[in-house]
């Protein structure tokens, strides 16, 4: 493909699309695990497979324009500075949208992932003192039901996704 500055403006718009869809789909997968909704959080995990298959594609492309256009090592923040005259205004406005979509997935990501971490660690927890109980005395109902009143206190304890 012949890459034109046009083209490589219409790339980084659908690059800023892509990271606008994953950072709503990162959004949806924070809620369902705070939910702990485990079928939306798998389905978010495959919408975010898929959209991150699209960037990859899409940033071999970039790679690929960049080379041909001669502006391999100029950062997005810059690139307004080597555009055509002509382009400059537009490359300015679709170069600081795609960083700020870029930015917002990055948030997005860290708010779901911490999420993620802490659900598993409680997860970790349950786990833990399932086993300390079961080795330290005999399972009988008595117990069984201490440990099922001691798992109702603990939060997010009532989904099978966190236990």
């Amino acid at each position: 493909m012949a890459w034109t500055w046009e083209k490589y403006l219409e790339l980084l718009q659908d690059l800023s699309s892509v990271f606008q869809q994953l950072t709503q789909v990162e959004r949806e997968k924070t809620q369902a695990v705070c939910q702990g909704n485990l079928n939306l959080v798998d389905e978010c995990i495959r919408k975010e497979q898929a959209l991150s298959l699209n960037l990859r594609g899409s940033d071999q492309k970039r790679e690929e324009a960049l080379k041909e256009l001669g502006i391999e090592n100029v950062k997005l923040s810059q690139l307004a500075m080597h555009a055509p005259e002509s382009l400059q205004i537009e490359t300015r406005r679709i170069a600081e949208e795609t960083l700020r979509q870029y930015r917002l997935l990055q948030t997005a990501n860290k708010v779901a992932q911490d999420t993620l971490e802490c659900n598993l660690r409680e997860i970790d927890k349950v786990i833990a003192m399932s086993q300390q109980s079961g080795e330290t005395a005999s399972p009988t109902n008595e117990n069984e039901n201490a440990a099922a009143e001691e798992a109702k206190d603990m939060p997010h304890k009532i989904t099978d996704f966190r236990v």
